[in-house]
């Protein structure tokens, strides 16, 4: 069931275009996905430029990896490197060329999931 996590938000977002479809595809993974964070918490990682989300993923790796290939790589002496934030979860994407590094607004986020709603959690 992990490709239903992975692959919920894409085809959500396709499936906001009314395909008949791509909304059958949603429904069902949707269903995929509720049936298995019944059983508790769990991880996914955000990938966004800014305000844009570009999708959830299983792993951080993968997350990073759309931010990377998302990022224009056709600079000569581009490398890459993540800014962690070890308390939020978050890592930020700098790109380090051979002037200096400059933050790209790509970020990971780790977000967590919980299976259902607990009133007592804020309190």
């Amino acid at each position: 069931m992990t490709t239903a996590r992975a692959a919920l938000y894409s085809a959500i977002m396709v499936g906001q275009q009314h395909s008949p479809d791509t909304s059958e595809r949603a429904s069902a993974l949707l269903d995929a996905f509720a049936a298995e964070a019944r059983t508790g918490p769990f991880t996914v990682y955000r990938a966004a430029h800014e305000a844009i989300v570009m999708g959830l993923y299983t792993t951080a790796e993968a997350a990073r990896a759309h931010c990377e290939d998302a990022f224009d790589a056709n600079v000569p002496g581009l490398t890459f490197a993540w800014i962690e934030d070890e308390e939020d979860g978050t890592a930020e994407l700098a790109a380090a060329f051979a002037v200096g590094e400059r933050p790209t607004g790509y970020v990971v986020t780790t977000l967590t999931a919980e299976a259902a709603y607990d009133p007592e959690a804020d309190a």
